[in-house]
């Protein structure tokens, strides 16, 4: 039986409080949803700004004055057995505990901010996630210059917040392929897919970019490990680009291939 979820009237709103997805979903009508990582944590509860006619946080063009300001209280107060569930404990361990203590690795964090860097398995490497050198640095392979964040962001997808690149196992290195000369499916490099950098290591993330190390924890949480996942060429469409261009260079003969120089330009991958 599927578990019946708490209640949160705001203005005369009925909005189920759903800890899975960290979200309230307007009752009766599930496409109106408000999440937690839009209100703002004040460490006791949260607090936002809510439009009674739009029925969710104002847009830019709602009239200020329409606008309340809503307070609630933390998700350990508001809904124990859900977050007890998703966070693998019972209630009783929710006692005396913050939302933070409870959605945050304390264990993790506190290795974290001893210094510890975290460290992410790709194709059975292990790299190190230095966020100050802009990379993921390779252990033990100081020969390698690793995968720099800044070659790698035209493979990054904002939908899913996750890189997929193409990679050199033997190098320990992200290595281009670019769709229009591609004829061939790389035999030296495989396909892997990992999070963003702030997922990574979020406190250095924030480090970096001068906001509280902290910052946004709850959302992002905290891993001292990862590791990449080895995708599909399909994934990609790499067969069916291989045979455009092969079609399109008249090769579908098995002439010799044309050879290639290497470019030094910078633009979208496969």
């Amino acid at each position: 039986m599927e578990k019946e979820l708490p209640v949160v009237k705001i203005e005369g709103t009925e909005f189920l409080l759903d800890v899975g997805q960290l979200l309230l979903i307007e009752k009766g009508n599930p496409e109106n949803t408000i999440s937690f990582f839009e209100m703002e944590d004040n460490g006791n509860g949260y607090s936002f700004d809510y439009n009674p006619k739009g029925r969710n946080i104002p847009d830019i063009w709602d009239r200020h004055d329409e606008n309340v300001n809503v307070n609630l209280l933390p998700l350990v107060e508001m809904d124990q057995q859900g977050m007890a569930e998703k966070y693998g404990l019972t209630v009783q361990d929710l006692v005396g505990k913050t939302d933070f203590d409870v959605m945050v690795d304390s264990k993790a964090l506190e290795e974290r901010l001893r210094g510890r860097l975290t460290t992410i398995d790709i194709a059975d490497q292990i790299f190190y996630v230095d966020i100050p050198m802009g990379k993921l640095r390779p252990k033990d392979d100081f020969a390698s210059k690793g995968i720099v964040f800044d070659d790698i962001d035209h493979c990054f997808d904002e939908e899913r917040e996750m890189y997929l690149i193409t990679y050199n196992p033997a190098k320990h290195e992200f290595e281009e392929v670019y769709g229009d000369e591609i004829i061939e499916v790389p035999k030296d490099l495989i396909l892997i897919e990992f999070p963003h950098e702030r997922f990574l290591d979020p406190v250095g993330y924030n480090r970096k970019h001068g906001a509280d190390q902290l910052f946004g924890l709850k959302e992002t949480s905290i891993k001292p490990h990862f590791t990449a996942r080895i995708a599909e060429w399909k994934e990609v469409g790499l067969h069916e680009l291989i045979n455009e261009n092969r079609k399109r260079l008249g090769l579908d003969k098995g002439d010799d291939p044309p050879k290639y120089g290497k470019r030094q330009r910078k633009g979208k991958g496969i």
